[in-house]
């Protein structure tokens, strides 16, 4: 064998270890511009589960998975189920200790939420009801699944434009814009001392997108302050409360109607603000109570509860008036 035979062998040889290389290459799993591929993916049967060029199918163990329309997949087959948002994004479903996890995944495979939720429900493209698996309560996402407002609520409702949230005895009203919403009105439905009110409070002097837990504590602790007025040995009393409370103390009294309740803040941009809780309401002495309704001596009063910040973030009573109402 001559020397041009031996080059021309050695050449055809280097050439087919060389194809061989690139065929194995390319059968073999991989990554091609970001997406995944492998040799021979396992695909049982596609659905009919679609968005633009992207499908849900299911491999031999019932798992699902995502591919384009080159069958590449693009996510892989772990999910119990997978059902695509009008954003595109999904809703992805697993099976963890015997109890089924909803989530939300990109078509990156990215989890934009951890499987946390029992499950969601897109109302329209703007809210998505998110169900918390732990403890059932809702978290209402945008489009994009960014939460409106960072609170868990009890229950939810979507009428027009408008967002209604709903917990403990308090109802937000919402104006849905774009991406953000804007809370513009909250009742509270509570009792005092067994008399049922309704309180709503609404205005941008409130700022209840930013205010509303605030404004919520003003009217939980006014309310506890206010029932104290009619105890005549309180439990656990504060020292710093407890004068305000002696000059406003209805010790004595019962209070037979509620007649009005209202909530205002004072208080400029360089000065402390000030959270009032007015309460209006009609009582009559303790000791008249076994009296005919006739011979019952009726007074309405005004008690207005003032409360500020103090440095350390706290809300503090400034003061408590009370006022007879005469007229």
């Amino acid at each position: 064998m001559n020397n041009k035979t031996r080059l021309l062998i050695s050449i055809l040889f280097i050439l087919s270890i060389g194809l061989a290389i690139a065929v194995t290459r390319f059968n073999l799993s991989g990554n091609y511009k970001g997406f995944t591929i492998t040799a021979t993916p396992d695909i049982q049967s596609v659905t009919s589960i679609t968005y633009d060029n992207y499908t849900v199918f299911s491999n031999s163990e019932n798992l699902y998975g995502v591919i384009d329309n080159n069958d590449r997949i693009i996510i892989e087959p772990v999910w119990n189920d997978i059902t695509f948002t009008s954003s595109g994004k999904m809703i992805v479903l697993k099976n963890i200790s015997n109890n089924y996890y909803s989530g939300i995944i990109d078509n990156q495979d990215n989890i934009l939420i951890p499987c946390i939720y029992s499950e969601f429900k897109e109302i329209n493209s703007e809210v998505i009801f998110g169900y918390l698996h732990e403890n059932k309560k809702i978290v209402v996402f945008n489009g994009n699944f960014v939460p409106y407002v960072n609170e868990e609520w009890d229950s939810c409702a979507v009428k027009d434009s408008f967002l209604f949230l709903y917990k403990d005895s308090t109802r937000y009203m919402g104006r849905i814009d774009g991406e953000k919403l804007d809370l513009v009105k909250m009742d509270i439905s509570d009792n005092i001392m067994s008399n049922d009110f309704k309180l709503s409070i609404y205005g941008d002097k409130y700022k209840i997108n930013s205010n509303h837990k605030l404004l919520q504590e003003v009217f939980d602790q006014s309310k506890i302050i206010f029932e104290q007025l009619f105890v005549a040995d309180i439990e656990n009393p504060d020292a710093s409360n407890s004068q305000a409370i002696q000059n406003a103390s209805m010790e004595g009294y019962d209070i037979s109607k509620l007649l009005a309740i209202n909530m205002d803040v004072c208080g400029g941009i360089n000065t402390n603000k000030c959270y009032k809780l007015e309460i209006k309401f009609q009582c009559i002495l303790k000791s008249e109570l076994e009296l005919d309704r006739s011979l019952q001596n009726k007074l309405n009063y005004a008690i207005e509860i003032c409360m500020i910040k103090d440095r350390n973030g706290k809300l503090a009573i400034k003061s408590i008036d009370k006022t007879q109402i005469t007229s």
